[in-house]
């Protein structure tokens, strides 16, 4: 297994495009490995927090926003490599510094603006966000689903509305009992592929009058003329026109036709030798056999048929029927009358047909002896069949309703429903409408599916930010040491936010150092609660005493000397110089490591950072005193200073000012009210405090070039302040300066 040093960073091989870093690589010949503890030092915006960025990068996995494009390389103990493209394993790091404060201290405000409520912690911001957006999301989602739902309701009222005063339409002409539920019953029973149209006005009066009249009703008989026989013998009628019979004629019989039939019915009366009935004579046998002769028996064989035929034909009917058309239902009555009229002309045509077949016939009997041929026309008698069958046809019908009345009116209730039906489905919108509101309601259900997820998420939502919350208490123990005197503790209101109170009452207007030390409160209990031990973890701390004093600063020290030295590695970024004494003191002890954030002017005039070796004045005393007189010293005695190592002239000089007065004035107060103790002149004060104030925390060259003769400018305040310390103080700057001789050779 390998050993822990294996484990942690070795250098900060790269940094490019990020920030000051603009293009920094590690120069090992002078600069250490990081040990397990690290100590950079740096001033106001020499990038000392864009460092820290590095490091949080690791922990986030991912280029901060702020740094798009910024690279940089790691080399660990193992001889393994950490990049900005996150690839292969990373160590657990976590890093404390301005950002982490601003990503997890979010305070609320009460009406006077006052802060009254935070919620510690990033993870619990994002999730409280979360579950807030859920719950938004999930009220948005059901909201919706009840207008969908009022709207499909709003539908099926209409619906409704429509089918009940249909129903009442059907419900006026049947009788009843029919209402909306009976038309929607008819609605369902419709094909679902085609709907039958519905009635014209003429065929639905009708179907009304069937419906109240069906049982008023009687049967009607059928038409049933004589024809058949005369259609089944006009073949024989045919053959027997074509037959011919001889005899020896008798002239006045032959010409008279009428006297013949006369005579030829008295032969059959009278017998030879006997008294005529008619004239009382007796007929001699000679007049006998001639009048046998006249009347041989095939010509009276053949008489006797044709005048069969003529009577058969004379006493065919072609009377048409008489029946009246309103004695049949109503929707019968255009087809029979149409019926009836054929029938008639068919009956009219049969009867013209007959009268020319007797003339016909007629003349056969006048000239039995003479073939007559006769090619008989079929076509009247098709036509008067047909006629006779539809118009029986009719009656049929009529007769077999008749029969099965209560059918009938079942049969026509049925097509005036289907009928209005189809109408309300047409003129309602029927359809369309339950289309409309199938979509209502799988859009309705989408929003429920939606709800049901959403539901899940903030249950999700709601379990993590539980797993996530941590103890007031803890917070409220951390808080004690960082904190003594202040009464500031945390009262945990729900598993996100926090009330804050200073003795027992809302704490107002918490300053920047409180709120720096409770996000600090906060950052050490996660360490503690969290599931990496803290001896696998890589804590990066940058200023965690930004704004607070001196009583602060020691607990922030007690604490980071005390639980942070059990890190795998630690590194301390800071610009406070008594933080940086007690740190580097520590450090010291153990073989810690110690560095400086060093801001420079490339030759564009540019500001870039480089990590550099700490400077001996810096790692050898406690505070960066002695190095600040130093490097005012070095400018004071160069008499043609470069403009580049000027632009920290004035954040130096406030530096200087702030630690001499504060050493030798210690009563309360700023080094601006202690200023004139040391310099009487109120010009020269003046002048050093403007200068001081208005550029010490400028980190560009804008406010130097506008300074008329700024090189000038700052050899007169540099010497102007070393000059009044040298003669407020004699003793002290002899001794300032013969460390600095003993030092020689070994000075930056």
């Amino acid at each position: 297994m390998p050993s822990a040093s294996h484990d942690r960073l070795k250098t900060l091989d790269s940094i490019t495009d990020f920030g000051l870093f603009k293009n920094f690589t590690w120069d090992a010949t002078q600069l250490d490995d990081f040990s397990r503890y690290n100590l950079i030092y740096g001033w106001n915006y020499s990038g000392k927090t864009t460092l820290s960025r590095v490091f949080q990068c690791i922990e986030d996995s991912a280029i901060h926003k702020d740094f798009t494009g910024g690279r940089f390389h790691f080399s660990r103990g193992d001889g393994t490599a950490i990049d900005s493209t996150f690839a292969g394993s990373l160590p657990h790091i976590r890093v404390f510094n301005r950002h982490f404060v601003q990503r997890n201290f979010r305070d609320g405000t009460d009406m006077t603006g006052a802060n009254v409520i935070a919620v510690l912690g990033e993870a619990n911001q994002a999730l409280k966000d979360r579950l807030a957006d859920l719950e938004a999301r999930l009220t948005k989602v059901n909201g919706f689903r009840t207008r969908l739902r009022d709207s499909k309701q709003a539908v099926q009222d209409q619906i409704n509305a429509d089918g009940t005063a249909q129903a009442r339409v059907v419900n006026g002409i049947i009788g009843g009992p029919f209402d909306r539920r009976h038309l929607q019953t008819t609605v369902n029973a419709l094909p679902s592929d085609s709907w039958p149209l519905p009635l014209n006005n003429t065929d639905l009066e009708a179907k009304k009058e069937e419906f109240r009249r069906a049982t008023d009703f009687s049967p009607v008989a059928a038409f049933t003329p004589n024809h058949s026989p005369a259609f089944r013998s006009v073949f024989l009628l045919r053959q027997a026109l074509r037959e011919v019979a001889t005899n020896t004629a008798i002239e006045s019989l032959r010409t008279n036709h009428k006297l013949e039939t006369w005579v030829q019915s008295g032969i059959n009366l009278n017998a030879a030798d006997s008294a005529c009935g008619f004239c009382g004579n007796t007929v001699s046998k000679a007049r006998w056999t001639e009048l046998q002769e006249h009347f041989s028996e095939a010509f009276s064989a053949l008489q006797t048929k044709i005048k069969t035929h003529k009577t058969t034909i004379e006493g065919l009917n072609f009377d048409a029927p008489t029946t009246a058309e309103d004695v049949l239902f109503p929707d019968l009555r255009a087809r029979f009358q149409t019926a009836t009229a054929t029938l008639q002309a068919a009956l009219q045509r049969g009867k013209n047909v007959a009268d020319s077949l007797v003339a016909k016939l007629d003349a056969k009997l006048a000239a039995l002896e003479t073939c007559t041929e006769w090619r008989p026309n079929l076509i009247p008698a098709k036509e008067l069949r047909s006629a006779i069958f539809e118009y029986n046809a009719i009656i049929t019908e009529h007769n077999e309703r008749v029969a099965a009345a209560e059918t009938v009116k079942a049969d026509a209730r049925s097509a005036i429903c289907t009928h209005f039906a189809v109408e309300y489905l047409r003129d309602s919108s029927v359809i369309k409408k339950s289309e409309q509101m199938d979509n209502f309601d799988k859009r309705a259900e989408d929003c429920s599916r939606i709800s049901s997820v959403v539901g899940s998420k903030i249950g999700v939502a709601k379990q993590a930010i539980k797993d996530a919350s941590i103890a007031a208490r803890r917070i409220n123990d951390n808080l004690n040491v960082l904190l003594p005197g202040d009464n500031i503790e945390v009262v945990k209101l729900n598993d996100t936010d926090f009330e804050f109170q200073r003795g027992g009452q809302i704490a107002k207007n918490m300053s920047e150092g409180e709120r720096t030390a409770v996000a600090f409160a906060y950052f050490l209990t996660k360490l503690e609660e969290g599931t990496i031990p803290l001896q696998e973890t890589i804590i990066v701390v940058d200023d965690p005493i930004s704004s607070l004093d001196s009583n602060h600063i020691y607990a922030v020290h007690s604490i980071t000397e005390n639980r942070l030295a059990k890190a795998r590695q630690l590194f301390v970024l800071t610009h406070n110089s008594s933080f940086f004494g007690m740190t580097k003191d520590w450090m010291k002890k153990l073989n810690g490591r110690f560095f400086m954030t060093h801001r420079e002017l490339d030759a564009a005039q540019e500001w870039f950072t480089s990590l550099v070796k700490l400077p001996k004045l810096l790692k050898k005393f406690k505070s960066d005193y002695q190095y600040t007189y130093y490097c005012l010293k070095l400018i004071d005695d160069d008499p043609a200073p470069q403009f580049e190592n000027l632009c920290g002239v004035p954040n130096m000089i406030r530096r200087l000012l702030e630690a001499y007065l504060g050493f030798v004035f210690p009563e309360a107060g700023g080094w601006g009210d202690k200023l004139p103790k040391v310099i009487p002149c109120e010009e020269t004060c003046g002048k050093i405090k403007k200068f001081a104030d208005e550029n010490s925390h400028s980190h560009s060259l804008t406010q130097a070039t506008e300074v008329p003769n700024y090189v000038s400018h700052c050899k007169e305040v540099i010497n102007d302040v070393l000059s009044a310390i040298r003669t407020h103080n004699p003793n002290h700057v002899a001794s300032l300066e013969a460390e600095f001789a003993a030092e020689a050779g070994n000075l930056p």
